[in-house]
Protein backbone atom coordinates (compact mmCIF):
# COMPACT_ATOMS: atom_id res chain seq x y z
CA UNK A 1 0.00 0.00 0.00
CA UNK A 2 2.85 2.39 0.88
CA UNK A 3 4.49 1.70 -2.51
CA UNK A 4 1.18 2.44 -4.24
CA UNK A 5 0.90 5.79 -2.49
CA UNK A 6 4.46 6.74 -3.42
CA UNK A 7 3.92 5.83 -7.08
CA UNK A 8 1.66 8.61 -8.31
CA UNK A 9 0.98 6.95 -11.65
CA UNK A 10 -0.24 3.71 -10.06
CA UNK A 11 -2.23 5.68 -7.51
CA UNK A 12 -4.02 7.69 -10.19
CA UNK A 13 -4.83 4.50 -12.13
CA UNK A 14 -6.18 2.82 -9.01
CA UNK A 15 -8.34 5.83 -8.16
CA UNK A 16 -9.59 5.94 -11.76
CA UNK A 17 -10.56 2.24 -11.67
CA UNK A 18 -12.36 2.65 -8.33
CA UNK A 19 -14.20 5.74 -9.56
CA UNK A 20 -15.21 4.06 -12.83
CA UNK A 21 -16.63 1.02 -10.98
CA UNK A 22 -18.56 3.19 -8.56
CA UNK A 23 -20.01 5.32 -11.35
CA UNK A 24 -20.93 2.24 -13.38
CA UNK A 25 -23.01 0.94 -10.48
CA UNK A 26 -25.19 4.06 -10.50
CA UNK A 27 -26.54 3.85 -14.10
CA UNK A 28 -26.95 0.09 -13.71
CA UNK A 29 -29.11 0.59 -10.60
CA UNK A 30 -31.17 3.33 -12.24
CA UNK A 31 -31.78 1.17 -15.31
CA UNK A 32 -32.93 -1.77 -13.18
CA UNK A 33 -35.38 0.57 -11.46
CA UNK A 34 -36.86 1.67 -14.80
CA UNK A 35 -35.26 5.14 -14.85
CA UNK A 36 -33.69 4.95 -18.32
CA UNK A 37 -33.23 8.70 -18.83
CA UNK A 38 -31.38 9.17 -15.56
CA UNK A 39 -29.34 6.08 -16.34
CA UNK A 40 -28.32 7.64 -19.69
CA UNK A 41 -27.35 10.91 -18.01
CA UNK A 42 -25.24 9.16 -15.37
CA UNK A 43 -23.63 6.94 -18.02
CA UNK A 44 -22.69 10.08 -19.98
CA UNK A 45 -21.09 11.38 -16.81
CA UNK A 46 -19.08 8.15 -16.57
CA UNK A 47 -17.72 8.54 -20.11
CA UNK A 48 -16.92 12.19 -19.43
CA UNK A 49 -15.01 11.15 -16.32
CA UNK A 50 -13.07 8.56 -18.26
CA UNK A 51 -12.13 11.20 -20.85
CA UNK A 52 -11.04 13.63 -18.15
CA UNK A 53 -8.71 11.07 -16.56
CA UNK A 54 -7.11 10.07 -19.88
CA UNK A 55 -5.24 12.70 -21.86
CA UNK A 56 -4.99 10.39 -24.84
CA UNK A 57 -8.71 9.57 -25.01
CA UNK A 58 -9.78 13.17 -24.39
CA UNK A 59 -7.45 14.29 -27.18
CA UNK A 60 -9.03 11.95 -29.71
CA UNK A 61 -12.48 13.04 -28.50
CA UNK A 62 -11.46 16.64 -29.18
CA UNK A 63 -9.82 15.67 -32.49
CA UNK A 64 -13.08 14.21 -33.80
CA UNK A 65 -15.10 17.16 -32.46
CA UNK A 66 -12.88 19.54 -34.44
CA UNK A 67 -14.39 18.13 -37.64
CA UNK A 68 -17.83 19.48 -36.74
CA UNK A 69 -18.86 23.10 -37.26
CA UNK A 70 -21.94 23.96 -35.23
CA UNK A 71 -21.61 27.34 -33.48
CA UNK A 72 -23.86 28.28 -30.57
CA UNK A 73 -23.86 32.07 -30.20
CA UNK A 74 -23.77 33.33 -26.63
CA UNK A 75 -23.45 36.91 -27.90
CA UNK A 76 -23.10 38.61 -31.33
CA UNK A 77 -19.30 38.32 -31.12
CA UNK A 78 -19.01 35.15 -29.00
CA UNK A 79 -19.85 31.61 -30.07
CA UNK A 80 -19.16 28.20 -28.57
CA UNK A 81 -18.34 25.26 -30.85
CA UNK A 82 -18.25 21.51 -30.23
CA UNK A 83 -14.46 21.60 -30.41
CA UNK A 84 -14.38 24.29 -27.70
CA UNK A 85 -16.30 22.10 -25.27
CA UNK A 86 -14.17 19.08 -26.17
CA UNK A 87 -11.02 21.17 -25.70
CA UNK A 88 -12.19 22.15 -22.20
CA UNK A 89 -12.33 18.41 -21.37
CA UNK A 90 -8.86 17.91 -22.86
CA UNK A 91 -7.44 20.88 -20.95
CA UNK A 92 -8.87 19.60 -17.66
CA UNK A 93 -7.49 16.13 -18.40
CA UNK A 94 -4.02 17.55 -19.12
CA UNK A 95 -4.15 19.57 -15.90
CA UNK A 96 -5.07 16.49 -13.83
CA UNK A 97 -2.29 14.51 -15.53
CA UNK A 98 0.18 17.28 -14.70
CA UNK A 99 -0.84 17.25 -11.03
CA UNK A 100 -0.67 13.48 -10.48
CA UNK A 101 2.25 12.46 -12.69
CA UNK A 102 5.65 11.73 -11.23
CA UNK A 103 7.97 14.78 -11.02
CA UNK A 104 10.23 15.29 -14.02
CA UNK A 105 13.14 17.47 -14.91
CA UNK A 106 12.18 20.54 -16.89
CA UNK A 107 12.26 19.73 -20.61
CA UNK A 108 12.36 22.43 -23.25
CA UNK A 109 9.66 22.31 -25.91
CA UNK A 110 10.77 23.50 -29.37
CA UNK A 111 8.78 26.45 -30.76
CA UNK A 112 7.21 27.12 -27.35
CA UNK A 113 9.03 30.40 -26.76
CA UNK A 114 8.14 31.83 -30.18
CA UNK A 115 4.51 30.77 -29.75
CA UNK A 116 4.49 32.54 -26.37
CA UNK A 117 5.77 35.73 -28.04
CA UNK A 118 2.89 35.50 -30.53
CA UNK A 119 0.47 35.16 -27.63
CA UNK A 120 2.09 38.16 -25.94
CA UNK A 121 1.71 40.19 -29.15
CA UNK A 122 -1.98 39.28 -29.22
CA UNK A 123 -2.38 40.46 -25.61
CA UNK A 124 -0.60 43.74 -26.39
CA UNK A 125 -2.85 44.28 -29.40
CA UNK A 126 -5.89 43.84 -27.16
CA UNK A 127 -4.70 46.64 -24.87
CA UNK A 128 -4.49 49.03 -27.84
CA UNK A 129 -7.44 47.60 -29.82
CA UNK A 130 -9.86 49.90 -31.57
CA UNK A 131 -12.71 47.88 -30.02
CA UNK A 132 -11.59 45.70 -27.11
CA UNK A 133 -14.80 43.63 -27.18
CA UNK A 134 -13.87 42.23 -30.60
CA UNK A 135 -10.39 41.25 -29.41
CA UNK A 136 -11.32 39.14 -26.37
CA UNK A 137 -12.62 36.02 -28.16
CA UNK A 138 -9.67 35.85 -30.65
CA UNK A 139 -7.19 36.19 -27.78
CA UNK A 140 -8.92 33.39 -25.87
CA UNK A 141 -8.75 31.20 -28.99
CA UNK A 142 -5.07 32.02 -29.46
CA UNK A 143 -4.47 31.05 -25.83
CA UNK A 144 -6.29 27.76 -26.43
CA UNK A 145 -4.12 27.15 -29.50
CA UNK A 146 -0.99 27.66 -27.41
CA UNK A 147 -2.28 25.31 -24.71
CA UNK A 148 -3.15 22.66 -27.32
CA UNK A 149 0.30 23.00 -28.86
CA UNK A 150 1.92 22.45 -25.46
CA UNK A 151 -0.27 19.41 -24.73
CA UNK A 152 0.58 17.72 -28.03
CA UNK A 153 4.27 18.65 -27.87
CA UNK A 154 4.78 17.66 -24.22
CA UNK A 155 2.92 14.34 -23.99
CA UNK A 156 5.25 12.29 -26.16
CA UNK A 157 4.35 9.16 -24.20
CA UNK A 158 0.65 9.56 -25.09
CA UNK A 159 0.80 11.02 -28.59
CA UNK A 160 2.53 9.19 -31.42
CA UNK A 161 2.84 11.53 -34.44
CA UNK A 162 2.45 8.55 -36.76
CA UNK A 163 -0.76 7.36 -35.11
CA UNK A 164 -2.29 10.84 -35.01
CA UNK A 165 -1.46 11.63 -38.64
CA UNK A 166 -2.82 8.31 -39.86
CA UNK A 167 -5.98 8.82 -37.79
CA UNK A 168 -6.36 12.28 -39.29
CA UNK A 169 -5.93 10.98 -42.84
CA UNK A 170 -8.49 8.24 -42.20
CA UNK A 171 -11.08 10.76 -40.98
CA UNK A 172 -10.48 13.17 -43.88
CA UNK A 173 -10.56 10.35 -46.45
CA UNK A 174 -13.83 8.99 -45.05
CA UNK A 175 -15.50 12.40 -45.22
CA UNK A 176 -13.97 13.06 -48.64
CA UNK A 177 -15.48 9.87 -50.04
CA UNK A 178 -18.91 10.94 -48.76
CA UNK A 179 -18.52 14.48 -50.07
CA UNK A 180 -17.29 13.41 -53.50
CA UNK A 181 -20.23 11.02 -53.76
CA UNK A 182 -22.58 13.91 -52.98
CA UNK A 183 -20.74 16.07 -55.51
CA UNK A 184 -21.31 13.46 -58.23
CA UNK A 185 -24.93 13.04 -57.14
CA UNK A 186 -25.59 16.77 -57.70
CA UNK A 187 -23.83 16.70 -61.06
CA UNK A 188 -20.87 18.83 -60.01
CA UNK A 189 -22.90 22.02 -59.52
CA UNK A 190 -22.84 22.16 -55.70
CA UNK A 191 -19.94 22.96 -53.40
CA UNK A 192 -19.83 20.27 -50.71
CA UNK A 193 -18.24 21.04 -47.33
CA UNK A 194 -20.33 18.78 -45.11
CA UNK A 195 -20.45 18.95 -41.32
CA UNK A 196 -16.99 20.53 -41.12
CA UNK A 197 -18.07 23.73 -42.86
CA UNK A 198 -15.55 25.69 -44.90
CA UNK A 199 -12.71 24.29 -42.76
CA UNK A 200 -12.99 21.07 -44.73
CA UNK A 201 -11.09 22.64 -47.63
CA UNK A 202 -8.18 23.14 -45.23
CA UNK A 203 -8.43 19.56 -43.99
CA UNK A 204 -8.10 18.28 -47.57
CA UNK A 205 -5.34 20.79 -48.35
CA UNK A 206 -3.25 19.34 -45.52
CA UNK A 207 -4.33 15.74 -46.09
CA UNK A 208 -3.35 15.24 -49.75
CA UNK A 209 0.40 16.01 -49.42
CA UNK A 210 0.64 14.23 -46.06
CA UNK A 211 -0.84 11.06 -47.56
CA UNK A 212 1.49 11.36 -50.55
CA UNK A 213 4.46 11.63 -48.17
CA UNK A 214 3.60 8.21 -46.76
CA UNK A 215 2.96 6.91 -50.30
CA UNK A 216 6.50 7.93 -51.22
CA UNK A 217 8.46 6.94 -48.13
CA UNK A 218 6.71 4.10 -46.30
CA UNK A 219 8.93 1.00 -46.56
CA UNK A 220 5.93 -1.33 -46.89
CA UNK A 221 4.65 -1.64 -50.46
CA UNK A 222 1.06 -2.34 -49.44
CA UNK A 223 0.98 0.68 -47.16
CA UNK A 224 2.38 2.86 -49.92
CA UNK A 225 -0.49 1.80 -52.15
CA UNK A 226 -2.98 2.41 -49.35
CA UNK A 227 -1.78 5.96 -48.79
CA UNK A 228 -1.70 6.68 -52.53
CA UNK A 229 -5.38 5.68 -52.61
CA UNK A 230 -6.08 7.84 -49.55
CA UNK A 231 -4.43 10.83 -51.26
CA UNK A 232 -6.60 10.30 -54.33
CA UNK A 233 -9.79 10.04 -52.25
CA UNK A 234 -8.95 13.22 -50.31
CA UNK A 235 -8.23 14.96 -53.62
CA UNK A 236 -11.77 14.02 -54.59
CA UNK A 237 -12.95 15.71 -51.39
CA UNK A 238 -11.08 18.85 -52.42
CA UNK A 239 -12.75 18.80 -55.83
CA UNK A 240 -16.12 18.56 -54.08
CA UNK A 241 -15.40 21.87 -52.30
CA UNK A 242 -14.47 23.53 -55.64
CA UNK A 243 -11.93 25.62 -53.71
CA UNK A 244 -9.09 27.24 -55.64
CA UNK A 245 -6.65 28.31 -52.93
CA UNK A 246 -6.20 24.81 -51.50
CA UNK A 247 -5.58 23.44 -55.01
CA UNK A 248 -2.79 26.00 -55.47
CA UNK A 249 -1.40 25.13 -52.03
CA UNK A 250 -1.39 21.40 -52.78
CA UNK A 251 0.47 22.05 -56.04
CA UNK A 252 3.15 24.08 -54.24
CA UNK A 253 3.52 21.59 -51.38
CA UNK A 254 3.71 18.50 -53.60
CA UNK A 255 6.30 20.24 -55.76
CA UNK A 256 8.44 20.97 -52.68
CA UNK A 257 7.87 17.48 -51.24
CA UNK A 258 8.82 15.62 -54.43
CA UNK A 259 11.87 17.83 -55.04
CA UNK A 260 13.24 17.38 -51.52
CA UNK A 261 12.32 13.67 -51.54
CA UNK A 262 14.23 13.19 -54.79
CA UNK A 263 17.34 14.81 -53.28
CA UNK A 264 17.18 12.75 -50.08
CA UNK A 265 16.35 9.50 -51.92
CA UNK A 266 19.34 9.96 -54.21
CA UNK A 267 21.56 10.62 -51.20
CA UNK A 268 20.25 7.53 -49.35
CA UNK A 269 20.06 5.44 -52.52
CA UNK A 270 16.35 4.73 -52.03
CA UNK A 271 15.44 3.69 -55.54
CA UNK A 272 11.83 2.86 -54.70
CA UNK A 273 11.25 6.49 -53.63
CA UNK A 274 12.53 7.88 -56.93
CA UNK A 275 10.36 5.37 -58.77
CA UNK A 276 7.31 6.43 -56.73
CA UNK A 277 8.03 10.08 -57.50
CA UNK A 278 7.79 9.33 -61.22
CA UNK A 279 4.59 7.38 -60.60
CA UNK A 280 3.10 10.26 -58.57
CA UNK A 281 4.03 12.76 -61.31
CA UNK A 282 2.38 10.59 -63.96
CA UNK A 283 -0.68 9.99 -61.78
CA UNK A 284 -1.00 13.70 -61.06
CA UNK A 285 -0.93 14.56 -64.75
CA UNK A 286 -3.55 11.87 -65.41
CA UNK A 287 -5.82 13.24 -62.65
CA UNK A 288 -5.49 16.79 -63.99
CA UNK A 289 -6.28 15.53 -67.47
CA UNK A 290 -9.41 13.74 -66.28
CA UNK A 291 -10.63 16.85 -64.47
CA UNK A 292 -9.80 19.12 -67.42
CA UNK A 293 -11.58 17.03 -70.06
CA UNK A 294 -14.58 15.92 -67.96
CA UNK A 295 -16.34 19.25 -68.32
CA UNK A 296 -19.76 17.79 -67.53
CA UNK A 297 -18.72 17.03 -63.96
CA UNK A 298 -15.88 19.47 -63.33
CA UNK A 299 -16.77 22.34 -65.66
CA UNK A 300 -18.00 24.62 -62.89
CA UNK A 301 -14.85 24.03 -60.87
CA UNK A 302 -12.65 24.81 -63.88
CA UNK A 303 -14.69 27.93 -64.57
CA UNK A 304 -13.94 29.15 -61.05
CA UNK A 305 -10.24 29.10 -61.95
CA UNK A 306 -10.83 31.25 -65.03
CA UNK A 307 -12.32 33.98 -62.83
CA UNK A 308 -8.88 34.43 -61.25
CA UNK A 309 -7.85 36.30 -64.39
CA UNK A 310 -10.90 38.56 -64.53
CA UNK A 311 -10.37 42.31 -64.15
CA UNK A 312 -13.96 43.02 -63.08
CA UNK A 313 -14.16 45.08 -59.88
CA UNK A 314 -16.15 42.30 -58.21
CA UNK A 315 -13.88 39.46 -59.33
CA UNK A 316 -12.17 37.41 -56.64
CA UNK A 317 -8.69 38.63 -57.64
CA UNK A 318 -9.69 42.31 -57.61
CA UNK A 319 -11.48 41.96 -54.29
CA UNK A 320 -8.54 40.18 -52.68
CA UNK A 321 -6.12 42.85 -53.86
CA UNK A 322 -8.45 45.46 -52.37
CA UNK A 323 -8.60 43.51 -49.11
CA UNK A 324 -4.81 43.30 -48.97
CA UNK A 325 -4.54 47.02 -49.64
CA UNK A 326 -7.05 47.71 -46.85
CA UNK A 327 -4.99 45.57 -44.47
CA UNK A 328 -1.83 47.53 -45.31
CA UNK A 329 -3.69 50.83 -44.82
CA UNK A 330 -4.93 49.61 -41.42
CA UNK A 331 -1.38 48.59 -40.45
CA UNK A 332 -0.12 52.09 -41.20
CA UNK A 333 -2.53 53.52 -38.62
CA UNK A 334 -0.89 51.43 -35.85
CA UNK A 335 2.35 49.82 -37.08
CA UNK A 336 3.63 48.35 -33.80
CA UNK A 337 0.56 46.86 -32.08
CA UNK A 338 -2.01 46.83 -34.89
CA UNK A 339 -5.69 47.70 -34.64
CA UNK A 340 -6.33 44.72 -32.33
CA UNK A 341 -7.06 41.04 -32.74
CA UNK A 342 -10.47 40.52 -34.35
CA UNK A 343 -10.70 44.19 -35.30
CA UNK A 344 -10.16 43.82 -39.04
CA UNK A 345 -13.94 44.10 -39.36
CA UNK A 346 -13.77 47.63 -37.91
CA UNK A 347 -11.19 49.16 -40.24
CA UNK A 348 -13.89 50.85 -42.35
CA UNK A 349 -14.56 52.94 -39.23
CA UNK A 350 -10.87 53.78 -38.88
CA UNK A 351 -10.56 54.42 -42.64
CA UNK A 352 -13.94 55.91 -43.71
CA UNK A 353 -13.20 55.71 -47.44
CA UNK A 354 -13.55 51.92 -47.21
CA UNK A 355 -17.27 52.34 -46.52
CA UNK A 356 -17.70 52.99 -50.23
CA UNK A 357 -15.34 50.27 -51.44
CA UNK A 358 -16.85 47.13 -53.06
CA UNK A 359 -14.69 45.08 -50.69
CA UNK A 360 -16.53 46.34 -47.56
CA UNK A 361 -18.78 43.24 -47.19
CA UNK A 362 -15.65 41.06 -47.01
CA UNK A 363 -14.12 43.39 -44.43
CA UNK A 364 -17.21 42.89 -42.29
CA UNK A 365 -16.61 39.14 -42.50
CA UNK A 366 -13.36 39.82 -40.64
CA UNK A 367 -11.01 38.23 -43.14
CA UNK A 368 -8.22 39.75 -45.23
CA UNK A 369 -7.85 36.43 -47.11
CA UNK A 370 -4.16 36.62 -46.27
CA UNK A 371 -2.89 35.44 -42.89
CA UNK A 372 0.27 37.53 -42.89
CA UNK A 373 -1.48 40.77 -43.86
CA UNK A 374 -4.34 40.17 -41.43
CA UNK A 375 -1.87 39.67 -38.58
CA UNK A 376 0.03 42.74 -39.76
CA UNK A 377 -3.16 44.81 -39.57
CA UNK A 378 -4.42 43.37 -36.28
CA UNK A 379 -1.20 42.78 -34.29
CA UNK A 380 1.33 44.99 -36.06
CA UNK A 381 4.98 44.22 -36.70
CA UNK A 382 5.32 42.41 -33.35
CA UNK A 383 2.58 39.87 -34.08
CA UNK A 384 3.49 39.26 -37.71
CA UNK A 385 7.18 38.82 -36.89
CA UNK A 386 6.33 36.29 -34.17
CA UNK A 387 4.01 34.31 -36.46
CA UNK A 388 6.47 34.22 -39.36
CA UNK A 389 9.23 33.14 -36.98
CA UNK A 390 6.95 30.43 -35.60
CA UNK A 391 6.01 28.89 -38.95
CA UNK A 392 9.51 29.47 -40.35
CA UNK A 393 11.26 27.67 -37.48
CA UNK A 394 8.64 24.91 -37.65
CA UNK A 395 9.51 24.41 -41.32
CA UNK A 396 13.21 24.37 -40.47
CA UNK A 397 12.69 21.80 -37.69
CA UNK A 398 10.57 19.57 -39.93
CA UNK A 399 13.10 19.80 -42.76
CA UNK A 400 16.06 19.02 -40.46
CA UNK A 401 14.28 16.02 -38.95
CA UNK A 402 13.32 14.74 -42.42
CA UNK A 403 16.88 15.18 -43.65
CA UNK A 404 18.50 13.41 -40.70
CA UNK A 405 15.99 10.58 -40.28
CA UNK A 406 17.41 7.12 -41.04
CA UNK A 407 14.69 5.01 -39.44
CA UNK A 408 12.55 3.42 -42.21
CA UNK A 409 9.59 3.21 -39.82
CA UNK A 410 9.73 6.95 -39.03
CA UNK A 411 10.86 8.61 -42.24
CA UNK A 412 7.30 8.65 -43.64
CA UNK A 413 6.17 10.57 -40.54
CA UNK A 414 9.02 13.05 -41.00
CA UNK A 415 8.09 13.53 -44.66
CA UNK A 416 4.43 14.07 -43.75
CA UNK A 417 5.28 16.66 -41.09
CA UNK A 418 7.57 18.41 -43.57
CA UNK A 419 4.65 18.54 -46.03
CA UNK A 420 2.43 19.96 -43.30
CA UNK A 421 5.01 22.62 -42.44
CA UNK A 422 5.36 23.62 -46.11
CA UNK A 423 1.57 23.92 -46.40
CA UNK A 424 1.38 26.16 -43.34
CA UNK A 425 4.26 28.37 -44.43
CA UNK A 426 3.16 28.89 -48.06
CA UNK A 427 -0.54 29.48 -47.33
CA UNK A 428 0.39 32.18 -44.82
CA UNK A 429 0.95 34.54 -47.75
CA UNK A 430 -2.18 34.06 -49.85
CA UNK A 431 -4.97 32.35 -47.86
CA UNK A 432 -7.17 33.16 -44.87
CA UNK A 433 -6.51 29.91 -42.94
CA UNK A 434 -4.90 29.48 -39.50
CA UNK A 435 -6.72 32.47 -37.98
CA UNK A 436 -10.04 30.64 -37.47
CA UNK A 437 -11.20 28.15 -34.84
CA UNK A 438 -11.03 24.70 -36.48
CA UNK A 439 -8.04 25.56 -38.65
CA UNK A 440 -6.32 27.29 -35.75
CA UNK A 441 -6.58 24.11 -33.70
CA UNK A 442 -5.22 22.11 -36.66
CA UNK A 443 -2.27 24.51 -36.87
CA UNK A 444 -1.54 23.99 -33.17
CA UNK A 445 -1.71 20.20 -33.57
CA UNK A 446 0.69 20.15 -36.55
CA UNK A 447 3.16 22.45 -34.79
CA UNK A 448 2.83 20.33 -31.65
CA UNK A 449 3.56 17.15 -33.60
CA UNK A 450 6.65 18.76 -35.18
CA UNK A 451 7.92 19.77 -31.73
CA UNK A 452 6.98 16.35 -30.33
CA UNK A 453 8.88 14.57 -33.10
CA UNK A 454 11.93 16.75 -32.54
CA UNK A 455 11.90 16.19 -28.76
CA UNK A 456 11.81 12.43 -29.37
CA UNK A 457 14.91 12.65 -31.55
CA UNK A 458 16.81 14.65 -28.92
CA UNK A 459 15.94 12.28 -26.05
CA UNK A 460 16.85 9.25 -28.19
CA UNK A 461 20.27 10.74 -28.98
CA UNK A 462 20.86 11.49 -25.32
CA UNK A 463 20.17 7.87 -24.41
Amino acid sequence: MLALIRNRTLLSEALLAALALSLLALPAGLLLNGKALLALVSLSGLFLTLFIFSVKQSFYFFFIANFFYSPFYLAPTLALHPNDLAFAVLLLSALIHFLVRAPRQNESVPLSGIFAVLLFAGAISLLFAYDVSFAIAPLVRLTCMYALFRIVASHSESFSPKTIIEFYLTLVATLSAIHFGAYLWFGGVERIFGLSGIAFETFTMVGVPMALAFALWDPDKRRRRKFAAIALVIFGGLIATQSRGPAVSITLTITALTFVSHLFARKLNYRFVRKRIRTVAFGGLMAIGVVFFSTNLFGQYLERFTTLFSTDQYSTTTLRISLWGAAIDAFQTSPVTGVGLGNFKTIDEILPHLKFDPVRPWIKRSSAHNVSLQLLAETGILGLSAFLALVGFALRLAYSKFKSCRDPAQIGVCAALFAGAVTIFTTTFFMRVWTWGQEGYLLAIILGLIANNNRYRISANQR
